[in-house]
């Protein structure tokens, strides 16, 4: 019985993962990056979206050892075919100095 219980579990877990990554949607939190460059005010990056991502939908944090993440604030909900998309984000006041970027990066060949 605990293993029939165990199981039934599992099944039901993998089946809402299953579920939610079949349903498209780009989840709140760190962003996986196509490319990144940086201006004197923007940080110019490539992500992923399904039709609603914005600009308005992330922010970049930097904390005390000069590390740069870029956060997605609101979900992409859409179900448009995904697509890579450049967008421009206002940069906080940095000091000068090297900065390094915790968010991970997509390879594409």
């Amino acid at each position: 019985m605990k293993n029939h219980t165990l199981i039934t579990l599992a099944v039901v877990l993998s089946g809402g993962l299953l579920i939610s990554q079949a349903s498209g949607g780009l989840p709140v939190g760190s962003e996986r990056l196509y490319s990144v460059t940086f201006s004197e005010k923007n940080l110019t990056i490539r992500v992923k979206s399904y039709g609603c991502t914005k600009a308005a939908n992330f922010e970049v944090s930097v904390d005390r050892k000069n590390v740069l993440t870029v956060l997605r604030t609101k979900a992409d909900l859409c179900r448009a075919m995904p697509r890579v998309i450049e967008l421009q984000l206002p940069l906080p006041d940095l000091a000068e100095g090297d900065y390094r970027i915790m968010n991970a990066f997509v390879y594409k060949r």
